[in-house]
C-alpha cells in the first residue's frame, strides 16, 4: 500500500542526496611544524557541512504542508518509530544522539501551527494507544510521548479531551491524576476554583490532591493560601493512597506553595508563611502533616490544636539499622554497597525516606547532569530488582524519564545519558586535552596531504 507522506519525505532526502556540493580544497603543500600546519589549516577554505538544523527545517517545511491523513500517517509512523521512516537520513544519528531521541527532541519542538492543526491527531493517536492498538510496547511508547508533548507545549491533546476523559473516571487513577494534570497546565484551563473543586472532588477521590492544588496554585498567593487550606479536609486513614506514587507530586506542589509566598514576601515570606500555618492549618492527617512540616519547615497544629514543633531529622533509628541522614547521600560519587543497601532499606521503611531519595536523585541530575546518572545507576537497578516500587513510574512523575533495561535517563535539565555513552560534560584535564589537539591535528594533516 502506498504511504503518500512517506513518498514526499524520501524526495526531500533525495534532494538532499542531488544537492551540489562544493569541491574539496586543494591540499596544502607538506610543511614542518604545529604552529605553521595550524596556520595553513585557518587559512584554507572548507567545504560547508549541511546542517542538520537546516534539514529539520526543511521537514518541518514540507509536514506543514501534508493534508491532514498524511500528517496523521506521518505521527503515527514517527511515534511508533516504524522502520521505513527510520531508515531515511531525515534525524542525526551520532555516538552522542540515537536516531530516536533526535526524532523525540524534533517531535517536542514542533511549531505551534503544527500542534494546532493535529489536535485531532494527536487525541486519534492517544486514544487509540489506551485501547493498546500499536501492542504492549507501541502503545506505552505514544502515550508517554504524547504526554510529554502536550506537558512542553501545553498544548497536543486537545483541552476538552483531557477534560472528558478526567470527568469520566474511568481510567486508573495514575494516568486519571496524570491527565488531570496535563488539563491545568493546558493553554486553555480556564476553571475557577469551585469548577476545579468539583472536578476533582479529592473526597471521593484524593489522589487527585496534586492537581487540585495546581490548579489552586494558578492563582498565585491566594491559590497557595487554598493549596494549603485543602489538606486540612483529610483523615487519618486517607493517606497515603496506595494507588498512586504521591510523594514526588506533593513534594513539588509544598515547593510551588513556598514559591508563591517567597515572590509575593521576598524579606519575610517565611514569617508569613509560618503566621499562615498556625492561624488557618490543622491537618489530621498525619502523613501530610509530616510531608508539609518537613518541605515547608514550619510547625504544625494537631487535630486539637495541640502544637507539634517538627524538625528534619538526620538520621532515623530501624530495627535493623541506622539510615543515613539524606545529606549524606550525593550521586556526585560512586555509591558504597553499604549506602545502597542502607537507602533501599529506608525507602521500604519509610514513605518520607523514599521521598527524599528519588529527589535526592532528580536534585543532583540537575546539579551533576551525566555523572549522576551513571552513580545513581547501580542504586535504581538493585531498588527495581529487590522492591515493588515502580522505578521508572516514580520518575515520569518528576518529569524525568527513566529506563533500567537498557540504562537510560533523559531530564528536561540535562542532556541524555545512555549505558557506555561518552560523557560530553566531563572536561578532560589538560594534558589529555593536550593529547587529543595534537591527534586531531596529526589526523586533519594526513586527510588534507593524502598521507
Amino acid at each position: 500500500m502506498k504511504r503518500p507522506f512517506l513518498i514526499k519525505v524520501r524526495e526531500l532526502c533525495a534532494s538532499w542526496e542531488d544537492a551540489p556540493k562544493t569541491p574539496l580544497p586543494e591540499q596544502p603543500e607538506e610543511v614542518d611544524g604545529l604552529e605553521v600546519l595550524f596556520q595553513r589549516l585557518e587559512e584554507m577554505p572548507y567545504r560547508k557541512v549541511d546542517s542538520p538544523t537546516g534539514r529539520l527545517t526543511e521537514l518541518t517545511e514540507l509536514m506543514n504542508d501534508f493534508s491532514l491523513e498524511e500528517l496523521a500517517d506521518f505521527f503515527t509512523a514517527l511515534l511508533l518509530e516504524d522502520p521505513e521512516l527510520m531508515s531515511l537520513p531525515l534525524f542525526p544519528d551520532t555516538l552522542h544522539v540515537s536516531k530516536s531521541e533526535a526524532s523525540y527532541d524534533w517531535l517536542m519542538n514542533l511549531p505551534y501551527t503544527t500542534m494546532a492543526k493535529a489536535r485531532s491527531i494527536f487525541e486519534s493517536l492517544f486514544e487509540g494507544a489506551l485501547d493498546g492498538a500499536y501492542g504492549p510496547e507501541g502503545s506505552v511508547a505514544a502515550l508517554q510521548k504524547i504526554k510529554a508533548l502536550t506537558a512542553k507545549n501545553r498544548a497536543g491533546l486537545p483541552f476538552e479531551y483531557l477534560e472528558r476523559k478526567v470527568r469520566s473516571g474511568g481510567l486508573a487513577p495514575a494516568l486519571r491524576l496524570e491527565l488531570a494534570q496535563l488539563m491545568v497546565l493546558h493553554e486553555d484551563y480556564d476553571l475557577d476554583f469551585s469548577a476545579a473543586e468539583s472536578l476533582f472532588s479529592v473526597q471521593r477521590t484524593p489522589y487527585m490532591l496534586p492537581a487540585l492544588m495546581e490548579a489552586y496554585l494558578r492563582a498565585g498567593l491566594e491559590g497557595a493560601k487554598q493549596a494549603l487550606r485543602a489538606l486540612n479536609q483529610f483523615k487519618e486513614k486517607d493517606f497515603p493512597v496506595r494507588a498512586v506514587e504521591l510523594m514526588p507530586g506533593m513534594i513539588y506542589m509544598l515547593e510551588e506553595v513556598a514559591r508563591s509566598f517567597r515572590k509575593a514576601f521576598p524579606a519575610d515570606w517565611q514569617k508569613r508563611l509560618n503566621r499562615f500555618v498556625h492561624e488557618e492549618l490543622e491537618i489530621a492527617n498525619s502523613w501530610l502533616r509530616e510531608l508539609v512540616a518537613e518541605e515547608l519547615g514550619v510547625s504544625l497544629q494537631m487535630g486539637e490544636g495541640i502544637k507539634q514543633e517538627v524538625q528534619v531529622a538526620y538520621s532515623v533509628e530501624t530495627k535493623e539499622a541506622i539510615m543515613v541522614a539524606p545529606e549524606a547521600i550525593t550521586f556526585k560519587d560512586e555509591l558504597s554497597p553499604e549506602m545502597i543497601r542502607s537507602w533501599i532499606g529506608a525507602a521500604m521503611q519509610d514513605e518520607k525516606r523514599k521521598g527524599l531519595l528519588f529527589r535526592g536523585v532528580a536534585q543532583d541530575l540537575k546539579r551533576y547532569a551525566e555523572v549522576a546518572a551513571r552513580n545513581a545507576r547501580p542504586l535504581l537497578v538493585q531498588l527495581k530488582r529487590d522492591t515493588d516500587i515502580e522505578v521508572e513510574n516514580v520518575f515520569e512523575q518528576m518529569g524525568i524519564e527513566v529506563s533500567l533495561d537498557p540504562y537510560m535517563v533523559r531530564a528536561p535539565f540535562m542532556w541524555s545519558y545512555t549505558e557506555g555513552a561518552v560523557n560530553l560534560k566531563e572536561k578532560p584535564n589538560w594534558k589529555t586535552h593536550l593529547k587529543e589537539v595534537f591527534r586531531k591535528a596529526d589526523n586533519y594533516k594526513r586527510q588534507l596531504i593524502g598521507n
